[in-house]
């Protein structure tokens, strides 16, 4: 019983709440808060498909195309 209690939020707070996490859980703000590893990752992913035959590449290209919109 030495944990302190908590009022229940209001539903205007709980949405706020969910809001708030919601903006902190996208890519963007996490490239925001990391931009050198951001670079780092986006580089080494250059480097990587730049070394892959180009049937393979375009596939991959598509995919990853794909895979990333989704979160924008």
């Amino acid at each position: 019983m030495d944990r302190p209690t908590h009022e229940p939020l209001t539903p205007a707070q709980a949405k706020e709440r969910l809001r708030a996490a919601a903006r902190e859980a996208s890519v963007a703000s996490w490239i925001r808060r990391h931009p050198w590893q951001a670079l780092v990752g986006g580089v080494s992913a250059g480097f990587l498909m730049g070394s892959l035959p180009p049937d393979l590449r375009r596939s991959l290209r598509r995919r990853l195309s794909r895979f990333l919109f989704q979160f924008f």
